[in-house]
């Protein structure tokens, strides 16, 4: 099945300079199944794993594992709406 035809896949991101596309590919999981899951299709914030999580290496790449367990230890990611990506490490905005 292509979940592109079902609308459970968020467009293209750019990262610009920042390692991040360990935040992105866990989040499209994530977004992907939360469409599947409630019919809503959200854009989550790759910008909260990279100020926010300790485990991470911030711009410098990650593990995708290592995205969901930060979910799972914060209780969720909130949206790319409110928490928008800069392609920086920033301070945390929890």
């Amino acid at each position: 099945m292509d979940w592109r035809d079902k609308g459970a896949v968020t467009t293209v991101k750019r990262k610009s300079r920042c390692g991040s596309c360990w935040a992105f590919a866990a989040l499209a999981a994530v977004e992907g199944d939360f469409k599947i899951s409630t019919d809503r299709l959200v854009y989550l914030s790759a910008q909260q794993f990279i100020d926010c999580d300790s485990i991470s290496h911030e711009c410098c790449g990650c593990s995708r594992i290592n995205a969901y367990k930060y979910i799972i230890r914060n209780s969720g990611v909130t949206s790319e709406n409110n928490y928008p990506y800069t392609g920086t490490h920033g301070c945390c905005q929890e």
